[in-house]
């Protein structure tokens, strides 16, 4: 694996070379921000209406108090709730609580999607 994430053999040397640097790129951003259901429905051949680009708002990082980004960071490095409340000495409800409530106001679905939003915004 590349640095990037990215399987850097076979196959996706095959779709870079196929697509090109710039769109292989652009495909794979697109790719990783699909909700699965996004994913099945490209899979399965179906069409998807093309987005628009994203209204301009403040890093999405902001929106979020100084214990929910604690509880995301401690959520991407994969620690279960009853793990965080171990160590935040909270009660594993009150993690449970914040990991929606960070989810919800993120506009995400899942604890692996939130993964992908901290890595993302530690690149920023």
């Amino acid at each position: 694996m590349s640095s990037t994430g990215r399987n850097t053999t076979g196959q996706s040397n095959l779709a870079t070379a196929g697509l090109g640097q710039s769109r292989f790129d652009a495909a794979f951003r697109r790719g990783r921000t699909m909700t699965i259901d996004e994913g099945v429905a490209v899979a399965v051949g179906i069409k998807l209406p093309s987005r628009a680009a994203p209204a301009a708002r403040p890093p999405s990082h902001t929106l979020l108090t100084r214990r929910q980004l604690e509880i995301a960071w401690l959520v991407a490095d994969d620690l279960s709730n009853k793990q965080i409340a171990t160590r935040l000495f909270l009660s594993e409800r009150t993690v449970e609580t914040h990991v929606t409530n960070i989810l919800n106001k993120l506009g995400l679905n899942s604890r692996v999607q939130l993964g992908r939003w901290v890595a993302e915004a530690t690149q920023e």
